[in-house]
């Protein structure tokens, strides 16, 4: 039986072929294994502060947890992801069983992740996807977050607007962290977007006064 480390290496080897280039399929890079490899270690630290949590469960559904997203635009990412995850999976199905992780409770995690904050399914209830939804959403803030958002907005608005979008957003229930651990995990970063917007306003106001 493989250790539950090794087994985690060997899935994540797996999941990180699915956020390649290849057959002329474009890149996103606001979702790209970088991205998964933040969330991935966010998961870990969040759940330094939480006891009686699934781990492996929690981990697999962070590798997989965008994958949709790269190979079908017409539906939602996460429904996407979930039934590609469901189908890698049966290659590691008894492996992760004996591990003591459920398959189907991973698909789930993946399907309901991005809608944790308003969902009726009984997996919202689950301490294992708040950890997920957390980590996905703690990559929003801090530094890469700004990065990420001023990209993904800046074609359509000036950098002060797409920060002060994402400062609005931050408030709302939406981004919301469901965990201690992720408030504890997710403060610093919050704190430093924040301070940013503020930084920026400040220099956009002493420096884009209009020319005469």
């Amino acid at each position: 039986m493989l250790r539950k480390d090794d087994l985690i290496r060997k899935i994540s080897l797996k999941a990180e072929d699915f956020y390649k280039e290849k057959d002329g399929r474009p890149v996103d890079f606001l979702h790209d294994w970088g991205h998964v490899t933040r969330v991935y270690n966010a998961c870990l630290k969040i759940m330094e502060f939480e006891i009686k949590v699934n781990r492996i469960e929690v981990l697999v559904a962070a590798l997989f947890h965008d994958i949709g997203r790269w190979y079908d635009q017409t539906k939602p990412h996460a429904e996407v992801s979930a039934q590609m995850t469901k189908d890698i999976l049966l290659e590691f199905s008894k492996e992760l069983i004996s591990a003591g992780a459920n398959p189907e409770k991973i698909v789930n995690l993946i399907n309901y992740h991005a809608t944790a904050h308003n969902c009726t399914h009984e997996i919202c209830d689950s301490l294992e996807l708040k950890i997920l939804a957390d980590a996905d959403k703690i990559d929003m803030f801090g530094p890469v977050g700004i990065i990420r958002v001023s990209a993904s907005y800046g074609d359509k608005n000036p950098i002060e607007k797409s920060v002060d979008q994402l400062h609005e957003e931050a408030k709302t229930d939406n981004f919301t962290l469901h965990t201690e651990g992720g408030r504890k995990v997710g403060l610093y970063y919050k704190e430093y977007l924040i301070k940013f917007n503020k930084d920026l306003n400040a220099q956009i106001e002493d420096l884009g006064t209009p020319i005469n």
